[in-house]
């Protein structure tokens, strides 16, 4: 092998070891923050029944407790091993029910019990920014202050979605504060 060849063969090899060393970092697996959940504390003067309809059949009713956080669905006889106040606990008719009486009154947690995400694991960055995570997941819900007019908006909070890998955000639809955010993202899941 000549020498030129070599050299090439060895530049060309440097090349495809730097741009897999780049790939395979940007793939590589996310840090995640200490999983937690969301907590919710409901006074015992909400502790008369609320009957609750499905929301898949109109004839069915449920009767739910707020301040036990008990519902007679079946979903709820899935959740009730889960902690007292823990939103784990609770059924879609229980999240309805709190926020229908008003037991719940600040906008980002009416936005994440009417817009529960899929994903187990809840971390704030103080009092108007919630992940919500799966570990292993690259899909993260980012639970945000949102100021627009557009979108499904629950008082002045959204749900918004946000790829880790390929650094993207769900429909194109970005939070109007996403530079912080994206700046909690590199923070935490670095």
């Amino acid at each position: 092998m000549s020498l030129s060849v070599m050299f090439w063969t060895i530049v060309m090899g440097a090349a495809a070891v730097a741009a897999w060393g780049i790939w395979s970092h940007r793939r590589r697996t996310p840090r995640y923050p200490r999983c937690g959940t969301v907590m919710v504390d409901v006074p015992r003067k909400w502790s008369r029944p609320v009957e609750i309809p499905s929301f898949t059949d109109p004839e069915v009713v449920y009767v739910v407790n707020p301040h036990r956080m008990t519902c007679t669905c079946e979903e709820f006889q899935r959740r009730r091993h889960a902690k007292w106040g823990s939103i784990d606990r609770m059924c879609d008719h229980i999240a309805r029910a709190l926020v229908q009486i008003g037991a719940v009154k600040h906008g980002l947690l009416t936005c994440i019990l009417l817009n529960r995400s899929p994903r187990r694991c809840y971390h704030s960055v103080g009092r108007h920014l919630v992940f919500a995570f799966e570990p292993g997941d690259r899909w993260i819900d980012i639970y945000t202050y949102d100021d627009s007019e557009d979108g499904h908006r629950m008082g002045r909070f959204q749900r918004y979605g946000y790829h880790l890998d390929d650094q993207r955000w769900s429909r194109r639809k970005r939070p109007p504060n996403r530079d912080e955010v994206l700046r909690q993202i590199r923070r935490l899941f670095r």
